[in-house]
């Protein structure tokens, strides 16, 4: 689905992350994580091509990204950015229904296509008793689900995520991360960058750890998150267990100084 091989993304020249080689599979859902500044949205940005690489080649369906109009990548790649505050009162439906500009251009009428489009998307998001709220008037895990919604719309083949549940509480956080896998179980391809590591450990089939300057490893969860591999890329003390549940998953915990004090009372 898409192939980065040996990629150098940075601006006016100057190199932020330097050969990045990974790929993702059809019905894959691949978690970039990494401490801030690691050059998680610089690397998304090239690969939906909103930046150009400074060398290197990223292939979409072995087809150079490159190569594809702004409008053929829309119809095979759908971006949602970290932090899109919408502050104009566009209703639900009108929101989700920009998701289809990249097959109707800006100023052509809404076909049968892009209204079953529209309504697909947002019964899939569990957004069609929203439909005709303000997105100005949602919780910021309600507004996400409808920038998601938006982007399914689009009919994308694969779909990026720049930190989808940053600024969410823990409730909205698991939906939305479900909500990822379950689209992800029809067959869309979804890269996302995410903070937390526990989620990435839960929902992603594979990680890539990003930190100073490249891929520090790119696997399955299990081979990638060691405490001796987060410790050099976070440079912090942390302890890697079990989930309680599944104990093939790698749960992060973090050491408190004042461990012993805590255990006392």
């Amino acid at each position: 689905m898409l192939s980065v091989y040996d990629v150098i993304v940075g601006y006016h020249g100057s190199p932020v992350l330097s050969g990045i080689t990974f790929s993702v599979s059809k019905g894959e859902l691949f978690a970039l994580v990494g401490p801030n500044g690691a050059g998680k949205t610089t690397l998304l940005k090239a690969i939906v091509g909103l930046e150009k690489p400074l060398s290197g080649t990223i292939r979409l369906d072995t087809r150079l990204l490159a190569d594809y109009s702004s409008y053929e990548r829309a119809s095979k790649i759908a971006y949602v950015a970290q932090g899109s505050g919408i502050t104009w009162p566009f209703t639900v439906r009108e929101l989700v229904s920009q998701g289809r500009f990249p097959s109707r251009k800006w100023f052509g009428n809404e076909s049968v296509e892009d209204r079953l489009a529209i309504e697909e998307a947002l019964e899939i998001t569990d957004l069609v008793s929203f439909k005709e709220r303000l997105v100005t008037e949602l919780s910021g895990g309600e507004l996400q689900r409808v920038l998601i919604a938006r982007a399914l719309a689009q009919k994308p083949e694969l779909l990026v995520l720049d930190e989808p549940v940053s600024h969410l509480d823990i409730r909205y956080q698991v939906g939305v991360m479900e909500l990822i896998q379950s689209l992800v179980a029809r067959g869309i391809s979804a890269l996302i960058s995410l903070h937390d590591l526990n989620l990435a450990s839960l929902y992603a089939h594979t990680v890539g750890l990003i930190a100073q300057g490249s891929m520090v490893r790119c696997g399955k969860v299990p081979e990638v998150f060691t405490g001796e591999l987060l410790q050099k890329a976070y440079n912090i003390e942390l302890e890697v267990g079990k989930h309680p549940q599944n104990p093939l998953l790698p749960m992060i915990y973090f050491k408190s100084p004042r461990r012993n004090e805590l255990q006392d009372r």
